[in-house]
């Protein structure tokens, strides 16, 4: 979680049109005594920044990979810009 302050911190100086992160499964179930708190803050971060997000867990052994590998993928675009406006569905949004 601490990696994520200075992802935070470039994303407020830069301002990218487009975010995709990506980090291990656990991340939905971590801390262990705040189940989901991890979670909840870097989507609360990325709204507050002003992106809208869309996030999946994948398995890389659905895709072809010789190992079950699975990874939280976050996929941000700035609230307005025209993929948003396009797809318009959005896992967090108000």
């Amino acid at each position: 979680m601490f990696l994520w302050w200075n992802i935070e911190q470039i994303l407020r100086k830069k301002r990218p049109k487009y975010v995709l992160l990506e980090n291990v499964d656990r991340l939905l179930r971590s801390p262990t005594f705040q189940r989901g708190r991890d979670f909840g803050v870097i989507l609360s971060c990325l709204h507050n920044l002003g992106y809208c997000v869309e996030w999946r867990v994948i398995n890389a052994a659905e895709y072809g990979f010789p190992q079950k590998r699975r990874r939280t993928f976050f996929f941000a675009a700035q609230k307005g810009h025209n993929v948003v406006q396009k797809y318009g569905k959005t896992a967090y949004r108000r």
